[in-house]
């Protein structure tokens, strides 16, 4: 039902703006294509057996507006804006049967914004911000119950920050700091119990001084020394 109704909105969009007199344009189809004289200009492409496979608004012949693409089952896959011929906006991509899969957004061709990313069955799987392409700032992982999996921090695309990871309880599995994508300084990782697991320290990306490995009561199992790696 939602996906009907999803779909009658769009052709429904559709039928609103297309030429409606020869004044605003004349809509004429040419090997597959709907195109319109005048501005702006709407385009149509088809499969073969007639079904509607995508729609674009084009600006003095340069793609800017709304455009949607649908599967040969009639199935949106996917939704968003062109600005001046680079994708500007929101855009949304789909799941066969019409769950949405990603959300985007976009500057002057970019990813800009927030990206959401979903399972097959709808749940969260990632929540990540981008700038001008880039990873930036705190990416979320999820399992399928929702359950927080991983955060990472990013700049200008590469780790940065504080790294951690998650067991599926929700406890604190790992925890490391990078600095333009090299680890540097403390990592611990963590039993399911909350015990320390390991210890030890990255400088530039190596390991260096004593590294620890301890047991799930907290005793100290192994004492590994990476002074002179």
């Amino acid at each position: 039902m939602k996906r009907l109704l999803l779909i009658s909105l769009v052709f429904f969009f559709i039928l609103l703006t297309l030429p409606t007199s020869a004044s605003s344009g004349i809509v004429q189809q040419k090997q597959g294509k709907l195109e319109s004289e005048g501005e702006p200009q709407k385009q149509l492409e088809f499969f073969p057996n007639g079904q509607l496979k995508a729609f674009y608004n084009y600006d003095q012949g340069v793609l800017h507006g709304f455009y949607v693409l649908l599967d040969q089952k009639g199935y949106i896959t996917e939704q968003g804006y062109y600005m001046a011929g680079q994708l500007g906006g929101n855009q949304i991509l789909f799941q066969q049967g019409g769950r949405i899969s990603m959300e985007s957004h976009f500057e002057n061709g970019e990813l800009h914004g927030e990206r959401t990313t979903y399972y097959e069955k709808g749940g969260i799987q990632e929540r990540s911000n981008f700038e001008h392409g880039l990873r930036n700032g705190s990416t979320f992982w999820y399992d399928t119950r929702g359950q927080l999996v991983a955060e990472y921090n990013y700049k200008n695309g590469f780790f940065d920050g504080l790294q951690r990871s998650f067991h599926p309880s929700g406890k604190l599995k790992s925890q490391q700091y990078f600095i333009g994508n090299k680890q540097h300084g403390e990592s611990i990782e963590y039993h399911e119990n909350g015990q320390k697991r390991r210890t030890g320290q990255y400088e530039n990306g190596r390991m260096t001084g004593e590294w620890r490995n301890y047991d799930q009561n907290g005793k100290v199992l192994e004492v590994v020394n990476h002074s002179n790696e």
